[in-house]
């Protein structure tokens, strides 16, 4: 059966070092918003925000 983890938080509260971890241990893909981002043409504009939000889910 596929699993699916959602790490959920506020800003500065470990999230992505928790995940970097987990996927130490498990093996599982981490898939992260902020990178997505970070490829489009405009990064940190809320635009962009948006679509790497779509993207993700």
């Amino acid at each position: 059966m596929k699993e699916l983890i959602i790490i959920g938080g506020a800003n500065g509260s470990g999230k992505t070092t928790f995940a970097k971890e987990l996927i130490k241990e498990t093996g599982y893909y981490f898939l992260n918003a902020d990178e997505i981002e970070s490829k489009l043409e405009a990064p940190k504009s809320p635009v962009t925000q948006v679509k790497a939000g779509r993207l993700f889910f």
